[in-house]
């Protein structure tokens, strides 16, 4: 009963505190010409054939010219944006992964000379060293670097937040595919909802904001013309109250120029590739194009580079030279006190929630297409009246 108060209260308290974080003035989606801040709500409207689609600074975006990129160095534009984020809010927060995204965003704000008030990392169910991808990653490339990144920033405030089995159940029980809670939260993962909302001491407001790395830009070639593309699941850590992407912000200077030279990359590396083998290569390349895709983009090389497949990551957990221990997540939880029944009414939820809308509760919703060559704003059902799909 005890634990149950406890997950109880944080309930309560989140979905508060979710919903206040989720609201954008430019982020949310559109059904017949209606915003809708739920997710649940626009994925039902578009099961039931309505024309609903994803909008991410919409209007800031389509007075930029898509087919000619800044001049400017990465360089110049990565220390511009540090300097405007600085400039724009009395307190900022850097959610810091320790990968390429988040390390670029480090060094902008060291090239800039300017300092975040804040950096902080976060681990899930941290007192277990369990399979999570992210526990890996911070306990390799962030944790052990944490002194040099103190030295750059002397006067930064730098936090390690770890995840606890109570506070993981509770969001586990307000994932967006749980109808209660009618999602405003399809907006970000678990991790990033989490080390949001779960701390009363993270203060939001008008002058605070922070700051996350983001998906890099996908690409498409159709009918021999390239499109940047967006989705609301590649953009889930970009926004919110008090939330704003690095790369992908209101002013897309810097996501342009990453997507032409993106495209050149990908133009030398495949000048023949058909649709499908372009996604691939931008979502599962091989590691060895996965550093050469990073540094096309402008992306700073980080500390400790893990490049390893899902299942070679997994090897490392069980061979790695400390003797690592893994735990599987699923089973940690059926050994506690009400696990299987917590993990019966999830897989009840998903399930009612697929049969409801007819989409898995992952499911990504388009935004605009961004033509590199004409600079023309497209829809994903102008582009594709039948349907999307990988058909050249």
């Amino acid at each position: 009963m005890e634990a149950d108060s406890v997950i109880q209260n944080l309930q309560t308290s989140m979905i508060a505190r979710l919903h206040q974080l989720a609201d954008n003035a430019h982020v949310y989606w559109v059904s017949n010409n209606h915003p809708i801040r739920s997710k649940f709500a626009a994925m039902k409207n578009l099961a039931a054939g309505q024309a609903t689609s994803f909008y991410f600074f919409d209007q800031q975006w389509s007075r930029a010219d898509w087919s000619k990129p800044s001049s400017d160095s990465f360089d110049n534009l990565l220390i511009q944006r540090a300097k405007e984020i600085r400039q724009n809010y009395s307190y900022v927060r850097l959610a810091y992964s320790g990968g390429s995204d988040s390390h670029t965003a480090l060094m902008a704000f060291r090239m800039a000379g300017v300092a975040p008030d804040e950096i902080y990392f976060w681990s899930m169910l941290g007192e277990y060293p369990s399979k999570f991808d992210n526990n890996f990653e911070i306990n390799r490339s962030v944790r052990p670097y944490v002194p040099i990144i103190q030295q750059w920033f002397p006067k930064t405030k730098i936090r390690h937040i770890n995840l606890d089995y109570n506070r993981y159940r509770a969001l586990k029980l307000l994932h967006p595919s749980h109808s209660a809670f009618e999602i405003s939260t399809g907006l970000r993962s678990l991790t990033t909802s989490f080390s949001l909302a779960a701390f009363e001491d993270f203060a939001i407001g008008s002058n605070v904001v922070t700051i996350t790395g983001s998906d890099k830009p996908r690409l498409d070639r159709i009918n021999g013309q390239w499109y940047a593309w967006l989705t609301d699941l590649s953009c889930m850590h970009n926004w919110g109250q008090g939330v704003e992407g690095f790369f992908a912000s209101e002013n897309p200077a810097l996501y342009i120029k990453q997507c032409h030279t993106l495209k050149n990359f990908l133009t030398h590396l495949l000048p023949q590739a058909t649709r499908r083998q372009l996604l691939k290569i931008q979502t599962h390349g091989t590691l060895q194009h996965q550093q050469e895709l990073n540094q096309s983009i402008g992306r700073y090389q980080p500390f400790d580079i893990i490049a390893m497949s899902r299942k070679q990551m997994k090897r490392q957990f069980w061979l790695g030279e400390r003797g690592i221990k893994s735990y599987c997540l699923w089973r940690t939880i059926r050994a506690r006190d009400g696990g299987p029944e917590f993990l019966q009414q999830w897989q009840r939820i998903k399930q009612q929630f697929k049969t409801e809308t007819g989409f898995c509760p992952t499911v990504e919703m388009f935004g605009k297409f961004y033509n590199l060559d004409t600079g023309e704003i497209r829809t994903v059902d102008s582009l594709f009246p039948n349907g999307w799909h990988l058909n050249d």
